[in-house]
């Protein structure tokens, strides 16, 4: 029976119960696969380096042909598109072109399945940049593409400079009604816009404003990622952004993004020069910023008020160190000032809830006074830098201590639900541990402390291969897990 059945699988035969469905469930069905499918990397602006998204659609259609039919004529099956093609040196031959050429014409069917009416997903990668009949194939990409630009939402482009200062005259050319005649505006439902590039594309163009991109001017962009692509050559609204991520050259360029983007809702940004020590700059207030994350060692929150942050990330993990531990009373390049940091709080008023730090060194009176000024703090996560030293056994207890409720002294951050602390040594005091997840658990002490989750990550050297194993047999740490607490102890 199971080889018949199997049988009626591949042959189509109607005795298949499955293949008796409606067509309108089974496409229903496939669309409800397809909103399992793992797109994080695109959501979290990263164009995938493969088509494995592709693959994972196509895979429906070879079932049989009734599956074949019905996935063929459902478009919101289509709509996300993943191109990436990687040519190199080592495949300029026959059959790198006749791969380049079928990935194309593969895309050419992919998008005539999407329809007409929904809204597209873009995502084109292609690096390195490609020459001969491979750099033409790319140019009929781009023209299939902007074919389709009417029905952009989403768009990542990690393309040659070439390629996308031709698809920027496309553009163009399609609002003045030539050669395609979508409408006046070329982009009219594009939300989200993400470029990739290299530096030396556009600082070493012999043609000047060449590399510059205007075609978006009019979109109604909410969402802005720029990734190695120098804000200078692109023209957008700025003031219409709720989003934005992208790397600045120096302090100067962070504030001057902040400075047109002022209804911004989530920030991301990266520095690494700071060329203005000393002189005195115009603080910059952002009334709607609720999510800031701040990378690399130069961080200007000294020159920020934001009275609705919720959440600020603060990478410092790129200062070189020697290695050998920090003084725990120092406060070094690397780390977050306790002034600045304060005062940033002070200044705007905000009710912070989630503070990440991900450094390379920090002083425990420095980051305890941060906590001190967050009362109302939710969710805190600290890390120490990968690849650095991780964090010695005299800061895990000092703040241990400092987090432990005292009845003589008011509690810091007495509303934390969420604590994890990764890249931790493995010598620290397991009773002391135990005793501070214990009161902030609130056991015995007649009602329920808020501490809800916590997660440790040791760093795993000769010696220390029991010690998570120790940690969750500490009997007040089996107490709090016994009653409801998460606790999370692994290795690094």
């Amino acid at each position: 029976m199971a080889r018949k059945n199997s049988k009626h699988w591949l042959t189509g035969t109607p005795d298949c119960h499955i293949l008796r469905m409606p067509v309108e469930i089974l496409c229903e069905i496939f669309i409800l696969y397809h909103s399992l499918l793992d797109f994080s990397s695109v959501d979290q602006g990263e164009i995938p380096s493969d088509n494995t998204l592709a693959r994972e659609i196509l895979v429906l259609g070879s079932v049989c042909r009734i599956f074949r039919a019905a996935a063929w004529c459902t478009p919101r099956l289509w709509t996300y598109i993943v191109f990436a093609v990687h040519p190199s040196e080592e495949n300029k031959g026959t059959d790198s072109v006749e791969r380049f050429t079928a990935e194309v014409r593969g895309l050419e069917a992919w998008l005539q399945r999407t329809g007409t009416e929904h809204a597209l997903h873009v995502y084109v990668k292609c690096v390195p940049v490609p020459s001969g009949a491979q750099a033409d194939a790319l140019a009929v990409v781009v023209d299939m593409l902007v074919r389709h630009c009417h029905r952009w939402r989403e768009v990542g482009l990690y393309l040659p400079r070439a390629c996308l200062v031709r698809m920027n005259q496309l553009l163009a050319l399609s609002s003045m009604g030539m050669p395609f005649t979508h409408r006046e505006v070329p982009t009219p439902l594009l939300r989200k816009l993400m470029l990739f590039g290299q530096w030396q594309d556009y600082y070493h163009s012999d043609v000047t404003g060449q590399g510059v991109i205007d075609a978006f001017v009019e979109a109604p962009l909410e969402e802005l990622q720029l990734s190695k692509f120098p804000q200078e050559t692109l023209v957008v609204v700025w003031g219409q952004l709720t989003r934005f991520e992208g790397y600045q050259n120096s302090l100067e360029d962070v504030l001057d993004v902040l400075r047109q983007t002022p209804i911004l809702v989530e920030c991301s940004l990266s520095c690494t020069i700071n060329d203005n020590w000393g002189a005195q700059i115009e603080p910059v207030c952002l009334p709607r910023l609720r999510s800031l994350t701040l990378s690399r060692t130069i961080i200007p929150i000294d020159h920020l008020i934001l009275p609705a942050l919720e959440t600020l990330v603060l990478h410092m993990d790129e200062t070189e160190g020697d290695g050998e531990g920090f003084d725990p009373e120092d406060e070094l390049e690397g780390t977050i000032y306790s002034d600045d940091f304060v005062g940033l709080v002070r200044r705007s008023g905000c009710t912070l809830q989630r503070l990440h730090l991900h450094v390379s060194f920090l002083a425990i009176s420095t980051f305890l006074e941060c906590l001190r000024a967050t009362p109302q703090l939710k969710e805190l996560v600290i890390e120490y830098a990968q690849g650095g030293t991780s964090m010695n056994e005299y800061f895990l207890d000092r703040m241990v201590h400092g987090l432990t409720p005292r009845t003589q002294s008011p509690t810091v951050v007495p509303e934390l639900i969420y604590l994890e602390v990764r890249q931790c040594s493995s010598e620290f005091s397991i009773h002391a541990l135990g005793e501070m997840l214990w009161l902030r658990w609130g056991a015995g002490q007649g009602e329920r402390g808020s501490l809800e989750v916590f997660r440790l990550q040791i760093w795993m050297i000769e010696g220390s291969q029991s010690k998570c194993e120790d940690v969750l047999k500490e009997e007040r740490i089996r107490t709090v897990i016994d009653e409801g607490m998460l606790v999370d102890v692994n290795y690094a």
